[in-house]
């Protein structure tokens, strides 16, 4: 009896905090004009003074991520707009990973590709990729430069479009009417060929961004260990965690090297 009235209790407690942290929608929306508010004002006064601005774009940032961590909200426009905020404060390491988390769940928003694109350019480190993989890229150019949205829009089209032809074909025998089919329909295994690639290849995954402004890679999970690199590593810079032990993480860069970082260093896109 006693263990069950303290069970209650504790769910009462748990219930009450709960409650107490978390943001009604009506909370979720006065926060969310007033962060955008905030980034318009910003905006609006940088040419003029540049400190107000930042003020400004700051208060937006603290608003958003409110939302986000007492609101529960996980919703793409709303990581898209926090990484325009960073990239307006030169946070090049959050913006990347706001865009990154939005990247995720409005794939086909060009304005997302686009500003993502963007803030790559504007990080310090460059690393560049192997070369073997420079030219996979170029081979397989529509896997890697196309979206996976216009990728989907592609294996439609081209699917419906080579079953339209095939019960065309059945009423008009035109030899070019075949070869039309075939393509269409070879068009659209490669399509789901590279739609299923990217499936099996992000299932399991987890990217990263640094969003420390610098800091030096380890051979190992401990300061103790010699630096991976001459230089640091940059705010910005993405990877491939590899592991995760205690407060440390090992990566991948793009490169293909490896090194461990501190946890607090780096943001994992989940």
């Amino acid at each position: 009896m006693n263990m069950f009235i303290k069970t209650i209790c504790l769910l009462c407690i748990l219930f009450c905090i709960n409650a107490y942290c978390a943001l009604s929608h009506e909370e979720c929306t006065t926060l969310l004009r007033e962060a955008e508010r905030c980034f318009d004002d910003g905006n609006e006064v940088a040419a003029v003074s540049h400190e107000r601005a930042v003020e400004n774009w700051r208060k937006a940032v603290a608003r958003y991520e409110r939302v986000i961590k007492e609101g529960a909200v996980v919703n793409g426009a709303l990581f898209y707009n926090l990484g325009n905020a960073y990239f307006r404060l030169g946070d090049m390491g959050n913006a990347i990973a706001n865009f990154r988390r939005a990247q995720r769940l409005i794939p086909r928003d060009a304005n997302v590709q686009k500003n993502l694109a963007y803030a790559r350019r504007n990080c310090q480190d460059n690393i560049q990729e192997p070369e073997s993989r420079k030219v996979l890229k170029t081979l397989f150019f529509w896997h890697y430069d196309f979206p996976l949205g216009l990728r989907e829009l592609l294996f439609v089209i081209t699917l419906c479009g080579a079953c339209f032809l095939g019960i065309v074909r059945l009423k008009v025998k035109r030899s070019w009417l075949t070869a039309t089919i075939v393509v269409l329909f070879l068009m659209a295994i490669v399509m789901a060929t590279s739609m299923l690639t990217t499936e099996l290849s992000e299932r399991g995954t987890i990217y990263g961004v640094i969003v420390a402004s610098e800091v030096e890679g380890r051979k190992g999970n401990s300061e103790s260990y010699d630096k991976s690199f001459q230089a640091p590593l940059h705010a910005g810079t993405e990877f491939r965690l590899l592991e995760s032990r205690g407060n440390w993480v090992e990566i991948q860069l793009a490169d293909n090297q490896t090194c461990w970082l501190p946890t607090e260093a780096v943001i994992l896109i989940q």
